[in-house]
């Protein structure tokens, strides 16, 4: 039976090939031991990171590794060097311009590189009564050049977060049941006015692997994007995310 680690990165020797790991925090995908070319980047440095996360019991300061890249909006086109894979654990759904953010990733790699994601699958996890993002909201946000959410996101993400456990999902066919909101309507709101102002994460995309798949397929037919997406699967029983995997052309 294949590991989370295989799925994420079946085809990429990481021994060997140059990698670049965005928003690692204290469970990097890929460890410096010597062998590997690995590099880490973040929105900032393991100092900022530390500080931020002192207070959350689910982090371990002390295993946030040193930030090779500090990554600011807008995103740099450039960061000096190539590399032969990119691998992001929840990171992408995070993006406020999806399009936009892998366009720079493609750039950042060598011929034929790799893209490789895990990403929630909506219906497994918090984000179980939200719709499936739309390929007009991709547009809108690449079109837009999107550098935050937006109040849209930001009151929806916020909105509908609910206690949602993948097993329980797993368990019962995605049946919902009674709802457990993390936030209040007021509460909502107030974060998406503050979005107007500050940037405010949230869950900017909400996909099924299908759903993926089907926007990835539309962006390449608007020619809006030269990414071959080779891999799309997932989820797996009692897991909440899926996988995967483009390369530059």
């Amino acid at each position: 039976m294949s590991t989370r680690n295989d799925r994420i990165f079946a085809g990429i020797d990481i021994d060997k090939m140059v990698g670049l790991e965005i928003g690692p925090l204290d469970k990097p995908l890929v460890g410096r031991d010597g062998r590997r070319q690995i590099f880490y980047a973040d929105y900032a440095d393991r100092d900022f990171l530390m500080a931020q996360s002192a207070s959350d019991p689910n982090v371990n300061v002390n295993n946030i590794p040193h930030i090779d890249y500090i990554i600011k909006s807008p995103m740099m086109d450039d960061l000096g060097r190539k590399f032969d894979y990119i691998v992001a654990s929840h990171v992408a759904e995070h993006v406020p311009d999806i399009l936009g953010w892998l366009h720079k990733l493609a750039n950042w790699l060598t011929p034929s590189g790799i893209i490789s994601l895990a990403t929630p699958d909506y219906r497994y996890c918090f984000d179980r009564l939200r719709v499936a993002s739309k390929i007009s909201d991709v547009i809108e946000a690449f079109l837009e050049n999107r550098q935050r959410p937006n109040p849209a996101s930001v009151y929806d993400g916020f909105r509908n977060a609910i206690r949602f456990e993948a097993a329980f999902a797993w368990a019962r066919d995605c049946e919902v049941g009674s709802v457990d909101y993390y936030y209040t309507e007021a509460q909502a709101l107030s974060l998406a006015k503050r979005s107007l102002r500050d940037y405010v994460d949230c869950h900017c995309w909400v996909w099924t692997a299908d759903s993926f798949r089907s926007a990835m397929a539309e962006l390449r037919r608007l020619g809006l994007t030269s990414l071959n997406l080779i891999e799309c699967h997932g989820p797996y029983q009692n897991e909440a995310e899926f996988y995967i995997k483009l390369q530059a052309q």
